[in-house]
């Protein structure tokens, strides 16, 4: 009989473990879920706030590089080839620039991978690996 007493007793510490157990784990998942509940209603942001953020983080960088290439473009193509491209954006590493016409395109490729080299060595913050012409509308500029 006290074999059984001491298997029920046994038991019954087990029964008992178990419960405090799951309590202990449903009061810590109550607290997980107040704590998160608590901290979503602090994290509300102004929309300004966050925009700004955004473009100082992310949008203004990359601004600033492209105006340094854009910049930098303007001084290094003679006028005559300047009236007939612009940049179109950076991407990648990739330079995209439009131009105007096919005669004009292939004599900026000719002379491409010195236009690279010139950017490379003058404007290394771009990071600029290949320059990509396209033919399209060119915004007409002033000489």
């Amino acid at each position: 009989m006290a074999d059984s007493n001491s298997a029920y007793y046994k038991n019954q510490r087990n029964a008992i473990h178990c419960i405090l157990i799951m309590m202990d784990e449903k009061g810590q998942l109550c607290n997980a879920v107040r704590r998160r509940a608590a901290s979503n209603r602090n994290t509300t942001v102004r929309l300004g706030d966050a925009v700004r953020q955004l473009m100082e983080g992310r949008i203004s960088p990359r601004q600033s590089r492209f105006e340094s290439v854009a910049e930098f473009w303007s001084h290094l193509l003679p006028g005559e080839l300047r009236r007939h491209c612009e940049l179109a954006g950076i991407s990648g590493g990739q330079l995209n620039v439009v131009v105007d016409s096919p005669p004009y395109m292939h004599e900026l490729q000719l002379c491409s991978s010195q236009l690279l080299r010139e950017i490379q060595k003058r404007r290394p913050q771009a990071r600029i690996k290949k320059i990509r012409f396209l033919i399209g509308q060119v915004t007409p500029c002033e000489p």
